[in-house]
């Protein structure tokens, strides 16, 4: 769960956020994880919360380099900080809705701004594999990863789920 914006306004798409009703959700979930930070309502949820921040794998290949950016995530805002926050030198960004399927036509106007601009052209892991690999060029992706504030936690959750 998005910790930030937990669970919005709790009602099911396309009303709200949700997918599921949380107390259906949360019925089966040995645990949360709580992505970034903030304080959300988890109510009826009783098991653990862990709670981990997605990183960017070696991102010290952006770091300096002029990039331009685009997502079509729930939160592009939060990808392009993140771009920002490791030192890449973010010339422009485009932002997609979320799920959005790219056209050959929108990415090559995409690497014709980018290359404009001198910029190398980036986007999320999730928006990377949504794209045809014959559109693929000169597009990088942003590996992440999910760091876990307690290491500990994780490994007893892990454990306790595999002696059941």
């Amino acid at each position: 769960i998005d910790a930030a914006k937990g669970l919005g306004n709790r009602r099911l798409i396309p009303a709200g956020p949700l997918r599921e009703k949380p107390e259906d959700g949360f019925g089966r979930a040995d645990a949360v994880v709580l992505m970034g930070d903030g304080e959300p309502n988890l109510t009826p949820f009783k098991g653990p919360v862990l709670r981990a921040h997605l990183l960017p794998n070696a991102p010290e290949s952006l770091r300096g380099k002029p990039v331009f950016a685009f997502a079509g995530i729930g939160r592009p805002a939060k990808f392009f900080a993140t771009l920002q926050a490791y030192g890449a030198d973010l010339i422009a960004t485009q932002s997609f809705a979320d799920h959005h399927v790219y056209s050959s036509f929108e990415l090559t106007a995409l690497r014709a701004a980018a290359s404009a601009a001198g910029a190398q052209l980036v986007t999320t892991e999730k928006d990377y594999v949504r794209i045809a690999p014959d559109d693929r060029n000169h597009i990088l992706a942003l590996p992440i990863h999910a760091a876990f504030s307690s290491v500990d936690g994780l490994d007893s959750l892990l454990n306790k789920l595999q002696t059941e």
